[in-house]
């Protein structure tokens, strides 16, 4: 079994407590840069950067991490519903070309309805996973195909190429998360990996296997599987305990508000 470590990029700054107003460190290009380096030192296989309201931009922040960077794999989350899949196709594979095939995109078709609304995205739940599924289909052929044209209901593509192609014609593996039966469905058709969270191992194994099933109606898999947790170490679970609460207990209520919405 192939096992690898993901770091996790800190492109809206971090320090020693969680939901700050104004973070410890800012996630200046130095710092990002700083964070990446000592990843890589430290044996991690790459390193995801984030997407949403409170970040840096995600591929500007990708591209910073590959010219810095000799091995590391960024894992480059971006939403469908705010770029053409064409242009998305093309930003990937330049950024592949640049980091001499070390790109991994995460495609993430949700969020917060509140953080949606900030980018001007209103568009209902299981209608943002038809219109992923749309758009991977049609990156999935750009890599493929020459020229592809394709009509949707959400895009619409005549004779489109991709210039310039990936490394050697790799495909980049694509990560996909998401516990909805909408989004289990795109996981099963298109995910390389399929994304899950910490909980508890009951309902990840419940995921898993309705994956799995899924994946026999596409006839693929087994798709890989990756999981993003926070950890603590301590040398007892008690000092665990204690550290953790003390990451949470400078929440400002500010901040608090927006996570929850």
């Amino acid at each position: 079994m192939n096992v690898q470590f993901y770091w996790f990029a800190p492109s809206n700054g971090d320090g020693s407590q969680l939901g700050l107003k104004k973070p410890e460190r800012a996630p200046t290009l130095d710092y990002l840069i700083k964070v990446a380096q000592t990843v890589e030192e430290q044996g991690f296989d790459g390193i995801l950067v984030p997407v949403g309201i409170p970040f840096l931009d995600s591929w500007m922040m990708g591209s910073a991490i590959v010219h810095h960077t000799k091995r590391l794999k960024p894992l480059i989350a971006f939403r469908p519903g705010f770029i053409a899949p064409s242009l998305a196709a093309k930003m990937a594979s330049t950024l592949d070309q640049f980091s001499k095939g070390r790109l991994t995109i995460n495609v993430v078709t949700g969020g917060s309805p509140y953080e949606l609304g900030q980018d001007g995205d209103f568009t209902e739940h299981d209608e943002r996973y038809q219109r992923t599924d749309e758009f991977l289909s049609i990156i999935r052929k750009l890599w493929e195909q020459s020229t592809v044209d394709y009509d949707g209901d959400y895009f619409k593509l005549r004779q489109s190429t991709l210039i310039p192609s990936h490394v050697d014609g790799r495909k980049p593996p694509i990560y996909f998360g998401g516990s909805s039966q909408a989004a289990l469905d795109v996981a099963a058709k298109h995910a390389d990996i399929y994304l899950q969270w910490g909980e508890p191992v009951a309902i990840v194994k419940q995921q898993i296997a309705e994956l799995r099933r899924k994946e026999q109606t596409y006839q693929r898999g087994p798709i890989e599987l990756g999981i993003r947790i926070h950890v603590i170490v301590r040398e007892t679970e008690e000092e665990a305990w204690e550290a953790a609460e003390q990451l949470l207990e400078g929440i400002e209520p500010e901040v608090e508000a927006k996570m929850a919405a």
